[in-house]
């Protein structure tokens, strides 16, 4: 059985409604479904800080984190317009909107929402004094809206890969300690206007619904080898076009767009020591040792021992990987 103590950080510290939106994006309708059950849950709770969450879908397979950033926002941006009864898609909404952009990331074996969603053993108590279940998803969320409402009172929109993004330079080979590419992505509100332009400029229009439901082919880009590093100094266009699409056209011309577009900007990287990582694939016994370690600084040997403060019971029955988090929280009481 796990522990039924509750996490010592709270949302005392959180406005209640920081956020004015936050998209939750899911690789399929299935992965859609469950989450939003999760997520309407917790915000009913009080915790998410945000006044509304809403689930985007891809809107194909494999578009990639910059492809699903790009529709993410278009579909946020659609839905403020339409809460201010605005009948076309108007930017000026970026204006006075703080934006939160969670990328869901891949489906685990061991939750139908993925990992990000797995309960931890623990609870948090929202400021409304309610109990919910601790997991990646409400932690990581806690700490970016403590983290986002200290730097600035602004607007702007953040791009937050909840679990971590799986790519790695080849400069380390085989070795799986590497450093993380991106977790966090923060836009000023000039650079959110100047990503939401692209949704009708072809072929970019091809990572949104927009451009699918009008018959284009999709389009994979990645936020950081497509977006970041056309804002990166000493990036050759040149280089940059033909680095990664040497024999593709439509790719090509999407990366000459986006440098010309983003290039006069300039990017900061900030490590956050404070930060832990583990690449969670497969979901097994052995990676859930690593990650519960990597999480807790503990050095269990095996999986009986993370057992006694991780609630995980989809190890023994893969039937409960079906459990929502209410279902889990009520099953541990």
């Amino acid at each position: 059985m796990a522990h039924r103590d509750c996490f010592e950080s709270t949302f005392s510290e959180a406005q209640s409604s920081f956020w004015t939106l936050i998209c939750v994006t899911t690789r399929d309708a299935e992965q859609r479904a469950a989450i939003e059950q999760e997520v309407e849950w917790l915000w009913r709770c009080g915790a998410i800080a945000s006044e509304r969450i809403i689930v985007v879908e891809d809107p194909c397979p494999d578009i990639g984190s910059g492809g699903s950033s790009l529709n993410a926002l278009l579909v946020a941006a659609e839905h403020l317009c339409a809460q201010r009864g605005l009948s076309v898609l108007s930017e000026e909404v970026l204006l006075e909107s703080r934006i939160l952009i969670i990328h869901s990331g891949r489906e685990c074996g061991l939750n139908r929402c993925g990992s990000a969603f797995m309960y931890l053993g623990k609870d948090t108590i929202t400021k409304e004094g309610i109990r919910v279940p601790r997991s990646l998803f409400v932690l990581q969320l806690l700490q970016l809206t403590k983290l986002a409402a200290h730097f600035s009172n602004n607007s702007f929109a953040y791009v937050m890969d909840v679990i971590g993004i799986d790519y790695c330079s080849n400069k380390y080979g085989n070795d799986a300690n590497v450093p993380l590419v991106l977790a966090t992505f923060y836009m000023p509100i000039d650079i959110a206007t100047t990503l939401l332009s692209l949704h009708s400029v072809y072929p970019l229009s091809s990572c949104t619904y927009y451009g699918i439901d009008n018959g284009s082919p999709g389009l994979q880009l990645s936020i950081f080898f497509d977006f970041i590093v056309a804002i990166a100094n000493g990036t050759n266009e040149e280089d940059f076009v033909r680095e990664r699409s040497p024999h593709d056209e439509r790719s090509a011309k999407a990366r000459q767009i986006l440098f010309r577009r983003f290039s006069r900007y300039n990017a900061h990287a900030c490590f956050l020591n404070i930060t832990k990582y583990h690449y969670f694939q497969p979901a097994d016994e052995q990676n859930v040792v690593v990650f519960w370690n990597t999480l807790t600084g503990n050095s269990y040997r095996n999986a009986n021992e993370v057992k006694k403060e991780l609630f995980l019971p989809a190890l023994e029955d893969s039937s409960y990987a079906q459990l929502s988090l209410k279902s889990c929280f009520q099953l541990n009481r």
